[in-house]
């Protein structure tokens, strides 16, 4: 089977939190939060080298991988480093399927915008 040959679900909503122009670390000041329209989350499945699939999310954050098998996968999207340590860094959610219909709701993730 192909990993999106089952019928579980892996899903969540992502917000971002903006900070206001000419703030910085560890000073940031929040400017807004929203809901992440058109972020890429990616899926890879066991041990694969690349992601094997990649979505947006919806209006309202809201994503969701769906046909999955049972297996360990990877939940990953990108954040703005606001330590400045370096352009991005990934946000990872490792996940396991044991049954073919279980649905798991990775709840909401916030990430940053600089």
């Amino acid at each position: 089977l192909d990993f999106d040959d089952g019928t579980a679900r892996i899903k969540g909503v992502v917000k971002v939190i903006d900070y206001v122009d000419g703030s910085s670390w560890p000073n940031l000041v929040v400017d807004k939060i929203y809901f992440a329209t058109e972020q890429e989350i990616y899926l890879t499945y066991n041990t694969h080298t690349f992601y094997d699939e990649r979505i947006r999310t919806q209006s309202e954050g809201v994503f969701e991988f769906g046909g999955l098998i049972p297996g360990k996968y990877l939940v990953f999207l990108y954040s703005d480093d606001v330590t400045g340590g370096s352009d991005k860094v990934s946000v990872e959610f490792e996940v396991t399927i044991d049954q073919f219909d279980q649905v798991v709701d990775l709840g909401e993730i916030i990430i940053d915008k600089l």
